[in-house]
């Protein structure tokens, strides 16, 4: 359904305004929120820069204990459900300038295209991104680092995606010579894996709501991020720095140009 290699979008996409336009969709995926929620930023950021409509395919399944339908209305993409019309088709890049208009294209997610240009998510994409999550929710930043450890699952998993508490501690450490801000660490890990960071005095949420965390991150004046789409989203959503540790892990997904690596 994708090419080989990473498209490079048009700087201004030329395209046919007509009466309906294209639509674009994800869906088939049944991991977590923050992976799912990932795949429909990037599809709507695709579908925004390719002058299509985004509508929404409702999640089937998610995974750490997310109720599907209750997190599409948390993050707002509830509105753009709609009946679906015209064929339903996969995406081709290389074939957007064909696509008929009336039809819906879908892919599992865009993020081959996103990361191709991880600009897609400024300017008016990611403010609606931001209307849409913030509506009817406290919008008021809060002084503190919040810092995503993921632990839990991904400990199974590969060893390049797994940041070290040293890494942590080195980003945490050098993002408080400037703000000494209280630091508040969010993970999925046992309060004896965050060992390290309790003797520093660091409060602990561990395992708490999936909800409250994502709200909390946004919230953060300072994002430190993990190799996670949970965290990754809501450093888009966050209106303050966002910083990734710098790690030996090599897993992850390509962040924005204004985020930073320390």
């Amino acid at each position: 359904m994708h090419p080989e290699s990473p498209p490079v979008l048009p700087a201004r996409p030329c395209y046919v305004m007509t009466m309906e336009l294209q639509k674009l969709t994800c869906f088939g995926k049944t991991d977590g929120p923050g992976s799912q929620t990932h795949a429909v930023f990037s599809a709507m950021a695709t579908a925004k820069a390719l002058g299509f409509e985004y509508v929404h395919t409702p999640f089937e399944r998610m995974e750490h204990h997310a109720d599907p339908a209750g997190w599409e209305a948390f993050m707002g993409f509830s509105k753009y459900i709609r009946a679906r019309r015209g064929e339903l088709c996969p995406f081709e890049y290389a074939l957007w300038q064909s696509c008929e208009a009336g039809n819906t294209y879908f892919a599992p997610h865009f993020h081959n295209i996103t990361e191709s240009d991880p600009g897609l998510y400024f300017g008016r994409i990611v403010e609606q991104l931001r209307y849409d999550y913030f509506e009817g929710k406290a919008s008021q930043p809060r002084d503190v680092i919040a810092v995503h450890v993921r632990r839990g699952d991904i400990m199974y998993a590969s060893q390049d995606r797994i940041i070290t508490d040293d890494e942590y501690l080195s980003t945490i450490g050098s993002v408080r010579t400037a703000m000494a801000l209280p630091v508040h660490i969010y993970t999925d890990g046992t309060l004896e894996d965050m060992a390290r960071f309790t003797e520093r005095g660091y409060q602990i949420h561990s395992c708490e709501s999936v909800y409250q965390t994502f709200q909390d991150l946004v919230l953060a004046n300072v994002l430190i991020i993990s190799v996670s789409s949970l965290s990754h989203c809501a450093g888009i959503l966050n209106r303050g720095r966002v910083v990734k540790p710098i790690t030996r892990a090599t897993v992850g997904h390509k962040i924005l140009d204004t985020w930073e690596v320390r």
